[in-house]
């Protein structure tokens, strides 16, 4: 029989092969005194940052991939990040565990939103300490330098480095000991198309079996006979099938089964994703994280940089529209200067609050937007409002902005509703919007009171629950009667799962992963409205999630 393990999705997909693990060899350690540690120490720093200079020299990554490389070398040739090390070699500590100490304690600083070098998560930088303690120890981290059939890689964890560097041939998925569906590893993952999961102590329970990797229902099933070998290999193969339908829908416009068109736009983070729009066959751009933009840059942009990256996009649109959201620094992101140190940053001083405590910095960004808003379709969205305080003081700022800059252009502004206090005072705030747009990974993590990014609660945080799928039903009937447009950019929009329940609920806005394209297309399809509302009014009276989860996969699988 075989044996069915659960976990965590990052990535979606199907994939099947056999389970390679990835178990670092170890080596007995010498009592003698080590000979030299920081010289040893120093010239693997050397070593490490080459070696990245050199892989971001291939021409085949993305800018955005550049970018993660670099900021792994910046980081890597920090002085005071060397000196700390000494610091801890001087205590008579080995140069291996005077690093991973000290990545460590820069891991625990970042995520505490301590001001870094480096706009990097805590877990990038834990990851790339141990990749550096690793080296140092003479230990091998046991990744594939080929794979000679069709494989899931099980791993602790990666660097971005390390997944650029894997053989990519009959690479089918992964499993991870330790991940997030907002890292930049997962990022890296969703853009290659390689299903993930990400299961604790995957190492010491899995065995090199082969396997079926369900990113989809967050599954990971081994084989014990050549019976289970043959239901994978049929399973993939239906699953392809549906695949193929999928990318016949993707040149087609967005619209239900019924002929009602559905704006469809794209969710990016840098400037060469732009292109995904025409690639995808999308509408538009429904969220452009901005922040994303200054991540990459290493440093705040003035107003005529972000202009500048602003203008590289839109020009890629062909006069489709771009909605820009405003900076959403604080809580798992950071960059130099902002000095954000709170106990609890999710909670703290995050997205437009950071913009109306730092005036300045929000007032570059509104004039480089105002600038734009005057040679392209731009809309204003406006991260993280909660009060209708909250919203005239950006609403009076971006008058002052226009005022100063002698320029009126026009420019929609919209909010996202990401906490259950938005949803509440809506109707306080409707009459100032000419949009709304809800961010469901913010929503969720607010209406659960857990942290998304923090893998110990990742059961509590499902994306797809009842008490979620009520507050959206309550927020889209208020919207309707508020007469304000209501759209979604959060992950939950690229779920197909959902789709039927928030297309009963109203909703003929979403913005996606540009890769989910074809797959939402498709579901649109099948979407007939009469059999939606009865769809939804069984979620609605669900009260379990498994309970959610069986009637909504048995939709989509039908």
């Amino acid at each position: 029989m075989s044996k069915v393990f659960t976990a965590f999705a990052i990535s979606p997909g199907l994939a099947l092969g056999t389970l390679y693990l990835c178990r670092p060899t170890h080596q007995e350690r010498s009592n003698a005194p080590e000979p030299d540690p920081k010289r040893r120490l120093t010239q693997q720093l050397r070593k490490e940052c080459d070696a990245l200079a050199q892989l971001a020299q291939r021409p085949d990554l993305s800018d955005s991939q550049r970018a993660l490389l670099d900021a792994d070398r910046l980081l890597l040739e920090d002085p005071e990040l060397h000196q700390a090390i000494f610091e801890v070699i001087d205590t008579g500590q080995d140069a291996d565990d005077a690093c991973l100490q000290v990545f460590t304690e820069y891991a625990k600083q970042f995520e505490q939103l301590d001001d870094l070098h480096l706009a990097h998560r805590g877990r990038d930088i834990l990851c790339l300490g141990e990749r550096l303690a690793r080296r140092l120890s003479g230990l091998s981290h046991g990744l594939p330098e080929q794979l000679d059939e069709d494989s899931l890689l099980v791993v602790h964890d990666l660097t971005a480095a390390e997944f650029i560097h894997l053989p990519k041939q009959h690479l089918c998925g992964v499993v991870l000991e330790r991940g997030n569906v907002d890292d930049h590893l997962a990022i890296l993952l969703r853009s290659a198309g390689i299903p993930t999961l990400v299961m604790t102590d995957a190492l010491s329970r899995l065995s090199e079996l082969s396997g079926l990797l369900d990113a989809d229902k967050g599954q990971l099933t081994l084989a014990t006979n050549d019976t289970d070998l043959e239901l994978f290999a049929a399973t993939l193969a239906q699953w392809q099938q549906r695949r193929q339908k999928h990318l016949a829908c993707l040149a087609d416009n967005a619209a239900t089964g019924d002929g009602e068109r559905v704006w469809l736009g794209a969710n990016i983070g840098s400037v060469e994703e732009a292109d995904k729009v025409a690639q995808y066959h999308l509408d538009g751009i429904g969220l452009l994280r901005s922040e994303f933009l200054y991540m990459a840059e290493g440093h705040w942009p003035d107003e005529a940089r972000q202009l500048s990256l602003y203008r590289a996009i839109a020009r890629q649109l062909d006069g489709a529209p771009l909605i820009i959201r405003t900076f959403d620094f604080g809580a798992d992101k950071a960059l130099p200067g902002l000095n954000l140190v709170e106990a609890n940053p999710a909670l703290g001083q995050r997205a437009i609050r950071l913009g109306l405590a730092q005036p300045e910095r929000l007032k570059t960004q509104l004039a480089a937007i105002v600038r734009l808003a005057m040679e392209y379709p731009v809309k204003l969205l406006l991260p993280m409002i909660s009060l209708p305080e909250e919203l005239e003081g950006v609403l009076a700022q971006l008058e002052q902005v226009k005022a100063e800059l002698a320029m009126n252009p026009p420019l929609p502004v919209g909010i996202m509703v990401e906490t259950p206090a938005a949803v509440l005072m809506l109707d306080a705030m409707a009459d100032k919007l000419d949009f709304a747009s809800v961010g469901t990974n913010d929503l969720a993590q607010y209406c659960y009171a857990a942290d998304r990014n923090n893998a110990n609660v990742s059961p509590h945080y499902p994306q797809l629950s009842p008490a979620l799928i009520r507050l959206l039903h309550q927020l889209s009937r208020q919207a309707k009667a508020l007469e304000l447009p209501l759209s979604l950019c959060g992950e939950l929009a690229s779920e197909p799962r959902a789709l039927p329940l928030l297309l009963a609920m109203g909703l003929r806005s979403f913005s996606i992963t540009p890769v989910r394209s074809a797959e939402i297309k498709y579901q649109l399809q099948q979407y007939r409205q009469a059999e939606g509302k009865a769809l939804l009014a069984k979620a609605l009276a669900c009260t379990h999630k498994r309970e959610l989860l069986a009637l909504l996969n048995d939709c989509v699988n039908r």
